[in-house]
């Protein structure tokens, strides 16, 4: 990092006009590679009672004073025991920071960063970008004016159909593997009846059953919508079927940077608008069939060295920024196919301005106490980003 005196001053007041910080040159650092503007690096001060809450999804608490956390949406594997782990990880990551003295501070970039908020200084927090950007928003309303404000610019929350608001049920691939589990639905549905809970609105079905007519008459029956299992990638041959005519070069799939006639595995290029139509030829008989969303899996699995040729971006800049583009894209097809908006998905990954097309899914946490604690945290902290 370079840090250089230029007598540069940022002095930020509230509406009351009494002021909450400065951000002076010895504040802000530059890193470089190859003479090429590399990193940014923004220190701001922190109060001794000062409170900082958001960046995403936490599964740690709401309160981050004392934390640091890795902006990189990943996998995060808190499956098992991990009560003890730091738990610094996060599918859905978000730089957006609210303080209780009065501002919220919006780092406007998708790159991957580290958030050190107390950590290593209880005097300070510091994000480092490594981005060539510095580009932040900064609101001093309240709470609630600031979220509002961070909506106008990134995107207000999907109003989702009344019925994604009631009871839902479901499970993972190994439950709908029981060859007796489809005898057992109409059942288990009325035994829900039996419990006080008779309106279940939908049943989220796993794996191998989302493609058969046999699994949405089951439901059918008990007037229960589906909601099925959905990833970003689809092999070469599937999406050659999907798109006849288009050249396999020309199909909307994610390329490697260096070499960008080379595919990076199977993943849609949903900045590509050709994603939209492949995705509509593939859903459309599961929506004759009464498919209505699903679980929106495995956004946080781009890698750096890729290229996104429909907005020319990379995997470092695209990673972070990937799941908007795939609930876009997803939503734009079911959108356009019903002719409305009743359907539901829930993505795993998330990013600033995903809220427009999804709801969302707090990931494979441990069926117990600690489990249901990190969701919950991570819920309300997303919530405010």
């Amino acid at each position: 990092f370079e840090n250089k005196s230029s007598g540069f001053c940022l002095s930020v007041y509230n509406q009351s006009d009494r002021k909450l910080f400065s951000i002076k040159d010895e504040q802000l650092s530059f890193g470089f590679t190859r003479g090429e503007l590399s990193k940014v690096k923004l220190e701001m001060p922190l109060a001794e009672d000062e409170s900082i809450y958001g960046t995403g999804e936490r599964f740690s608490e709401l309160e981050q004073v004392g934390r640091r956390v890795l902006m990189w949406n990943v996998d995060c594997g808190y499956h098992g025991n991990s009560k003890q782990a730091e738990l610094w990880r996060g599918y859905k990551n978000v730089p957006i920071l609210h303080s209780n003295r009065g501002y919220t501070l919006f780092y406007n970039s998708f790159y991957s960063a580290s958030i050190d908020i107390g950590y290593t200084n209880p005097l300070k927090y510091t994000i480092e970008y490594q981005a060539p950007q510095f580009d932040i928003y900064i609101w001093t309303g309240t709470a609630k004016e600031n979220l509002s404000d961070y909506a106008e610019l990134t995107g207000t929350t999907v109003l989702l159909p009344k019925w994604a608001y009631s009871y839902s049920a479901g499970g993972g691939k190994d439950v709908w593997r029981e060859v007796s589990m489809y005898g057992q639905a109409v059942e288990v549905m009325e035994k829900y009846a039996e419990l006080g809970t008779p309106n279940i609105a939908a049943v989220y079905v796993e794996d191998i059953t989302s493609d058969d007519a046999n699994t949405y008459n089951v439901f059918k029956k008990t007037g229960t919508r589906v909601l099925k299992w959905n990833s970003p990638d689809l092999s070469l041959e599937t999406m050659k079927q999907l798109l006849p005519g288009v050249s396999t070069s020309e199909l909307p799939r994610v390329k490697m940077l260096n070499s960008p006639t080379q595919d990076s595995g199977n993943f849609f290029d949903f900045t590509d608008a050709l994603s939209v139509t492949a995705l509509k030829n593939y859903l459309k008989k599961e929506i004759s069939w009464g498919m209505r969303g699903g679980l929106l899996d495995f956004g946080e699995l781009i890698q750096p060295k890729t290229l996104f040729r429909g907005i020319d971006k990379d995997g470092y800049e695209m990673h972070n920024f990937f799941p908007y583009w795939y609930a876009k894209s997803y939503y734009t097809a079911m959108s356009e196919i019903l002719g409305n908006n009743d359907f539901v998905f829930f993505s795993r990954s998330g990013s600033a301005g995903a809220q427009s097309y999804t709801a969302f899914f707090t990931g494979d946490q441990q069926a117990n106490f600690e489990g249901l604690r990190q969701q919950l945290s991570a819920g309300i902290s997303a919530r405010a980003a």
